[in-house]
């Protein structure tokens, strides 16, 4: 729905795929990459910190909403986002994104040995 340009139908989609399955780290995700892509930040703030708090192992959301906090300039948010993610699932395969993503946040803020460090890990 959501591509074919029906945001409100996809809003309701969503809301129906939460009652259903809350605790699905990936409906959270795509909920709020979908209120991100309408440009509405808050939204999908609320639904990333609710779908972390609902499957805190669901690496690809912590992964979404720490890319979201570093694209709008929330450094601060974006940092303790990767960082609560990398803790959740540390020895998982998919954390080696947050690590990435976590480095290149570092090394566009000027902190080179942070970004260095966070890709030894």
């Amino acid at each position: 729905e959501a591509r074919c340009g029906s945001a409100a139908s996809a809003s309701r989609l969503f809301a129906a795929a939460a009652r259903k399955q809350s605790a699905d780290g990936a409906v959270w995700q795509a909920r709020g990459m979908h209120y991100r892509a309408q440009g509405d930040v808050e939204r999908a703030r609320r639904a990333f910190a609710t779908g972390c708090s609902l499957e805190p192992t669901h690496t690809p959301l912590f992964h979404a909403w720490g890319s979201m906090e570093a694209e709008v300039s929330n450094v601060t948010a974006a940092r303790a986002i990767f960082q609560r993610g990398v803790w959740e699932r540390p020895s998982h395969p998919r954390t080696v994104g947050l690590w990435v993503s976590w480095a290149l946040l570092e090394e566009r803020c000027g902190d080179l040995k942070a970004a260095r460090e966070y890709l030894r890990a």
